[in-house]
């Protein structure tokens, strides 16, 4: 008959409890200690003259683009404009020739 779960967890237990059986550390305890030894000597925090100095390039950032688009609009505008009066003066220059 095969042996269970159960009946073999059993014996892994027995086998860790008995006297001459090898007694394990965990590297994560250890590893835990060094971690927490390591945060207390660190900070995450920023310089406040970096965190200005960030929100002044990203004010920079966004007047930069709005005057590019603006400069893109301003263009397209002109060059529409451009166009309808040279198709205009051909339309009323036809209408003068031809009439």
């Amino acid at each position: 008959m095969e042996e269970t779960r159960v009946t073999k967890y059993k014996k892994y237990r027995q086998s860790l409890s008995k006297d001459n059986s090898p007694i394990l550390e965990t590297p994560k305890l250890s590893k835990k200690k060094d971690a927490s030894d390591k945060a207390l000597n660190t900070t995450s925090t920023l310089p406040i003259d970096q965190v200005i100095n960030t929100l002044e390039e990203e004010k920079k950032q966004v007047v930069f683009l709005r005057k590019r688009q603006r400069r893109k609009i301003i263009i397209i505008a002109l060059v529409s404009l451009g166009t309808l009066l040279v198709v205009g003066a051909l339309i009323g220059f036809a209408i003068i020739a031809f009439h």
